[in-house]
């Protein structure tokens, strides 16, 4: 969408009355796509494009969250005669396209400054407001939808995208990114309000902030789409509670009579924000085998026979219904793990215990028997080289799609997988998180 040049005096302010929609607005080159410069070239033509891994997924995460997100970028190769608007257009065309199939994202609107005061192309040798580090294309773009500017926020990866931001009293994200946003903290005048690593992580920054801040994107509130997952939490873990309360006892009097032990074995583990937690479990193994490891190996000596038969029908994970109704939990969402482990993963785990972790997630789907992926030789030194990277891919992929109606889709795949004496027979078995 080319920027005309027209009377911008109404709109020399953004919007302060709180009523419009917050959005988010995106650079294209190094935010949302490759940086062709960076190899010396121009994008010119669709099958140049190519995305920057994981922005589609990010996108698709502001998109979930009701934000309109705009692109807004420089293109004074139209004025260069490097290329025409036409072409522009279809790489745009195709830009939608690669985000729709990739994760289903879409882009609410694309605005473009074609013109350049050094321009080659006649009708675009001039200033412009739209040309950023005006802010001409976020003002449009308010007037257009209905944007409260003050309360939006704007992702560059050059010191223009951040200076148009503070014109426009946006928030201002910058990504850290070669060639030009690894110099951000020398700019002498644009001071960007967070600094992110990519996309994904900006988009991290955006949600939570928006959420602390209760700013309301549209159609969709984040507060509300967690207001809702706990409600439904806790009807379902109390009622849970409430149908199996003839079976807790009989569970808790066969471990009893087995070896006179604990009934229920807890652990510290890793919650939201890395915050600490103690998970109930009824208890699998002989008394204080966790002190010769945390993880469990194939046919371990240490599992009881009550203890098996639990394990084989998820029966020992019930008492963390408990932590869903204490608020440590969720029904839905990356299995807690020790801090040990959580600290080697840290940068992974900043992402994920955004939120509170769950009984189960597709990662526990997955690796629904975990003690069976283990080879000989050390158990740890697998788990950390090859299982817990796997499953923090899967966490990570789920906390950037999820959603209410997929939850629920998660719910009942967890209990159908619940296994039969069928899965006796199985000789190669998905792997989930069992711990001592």
């Amino acid at each position: 969408m080319q920027e005309d040049e027209i009377d911008r005096q109404d709109r020399t302010q953004p919007a302060e009355n709180g009523q419009g929609k917050v959005a988010v607005f995106l650079d294209r080159d190094g935010v949302l796509v490759e940086e062709r410069r960076l190899h010396g070239d121009y994008l010119t033509r669709p099958d140049q494009l190519r995305l920057l891994p994981g922005a589609a997924g990010a996108v698709r995460r502001l998109n979930d969250a009701g934000f309109p997100v705009i692109v807004v970028t420089n293109q004074a190769g139209v004025a260069r005669g490097i290329l025409t608007e036409r072409e522009l257009d279809a790489i745009h065309d195709r830009m939608q396209e690669m985000l729709r199939d990739t994760a289903g994202a879409r882009v609410s609107r694309i605005y473009y400054c074609p013109y350049h005061p050094e321009g080659l192309v006649a009708p675009y040798v001039r200033h412009s407001d739209s040309r950023k580090p005006g802010a001409g294309m976020l003002m449009d773009a308010a007037a257009d939808l209905g944007l409260d500017l003050t309360r939006s926020y704007v992702v560059g990866d050059q010191e223009c995208d951040v200076l148009a931001a503070q014109k426009a009293k946006c928030r201002a994200v910058v990504i850290s990114s070669p060639p030009y946003g690894i110099h951000w903290a020398s700019w002498p005048q644009a001071k960007p309000d967070f600094v992110a690593s990519d996309l994904d992580s900006a988009v991290s920054w955006i949600l939570a902030e928006a959420l602390e801040a209760g700013k309301q994107p549209g159609r969709f509130s984040p507060a509300g789409s967690n207001l809702m997952r706990r409600v439904f939490d806790l009807i379902c873990a109390s009622a849970g509670l409430v149908l199996l309360s003839p079976l807790l006892p009989v569970i808790a009097l066969a471990i009893k009579l087995e070896d006179g032990g604990p009934v229920i074995y807890s652990q510290r583990r890793m919650g939201k924000n890395f915050r600490t937690f103690r998970l109930y479990k009824f208890r699998t193994m002989i008394s204080g085998a966790d002190r010769s490891g945390p993880l469990t190996a194939p046919c371990d000596a240490r599992i009881t026979r009550v203890g098996r038969w639990l394990r084989k029908y998820k029966l020992d994970e019930l008492p963390q219904l408990l932590n869903v109704i204490k608020g440590d939990m969720q029904l839905v969402g990356a299995r807690p793990e020790i801090a040990r482990y959580v600290e080697m993963f840290r940068s992974q785990y900043e992402q994920i215990l955004r939120d509170r972790p769950g009984i189960t997630d597709p990662a526990s789907l997955k690796f629904r028997h975990e003690e069976d992926a283990f080879r000989p030789g050390s158990v740890e030194q697998q788990y950390v080289s090859e299982i817990l990277p796997r499953k923090l891919e899967l966490s990570l992929e789920y906390s950037r799609r999820r959603s209410f109606f997929g939850d629920l889709g998660i719910i009942c795949h967890t209990l159908l997988k619940i296994p039969s004496k069928s899965d006796d027979s199985k000789g190669n078995r998905d792997a989930s998180a069992y711990r001592v």
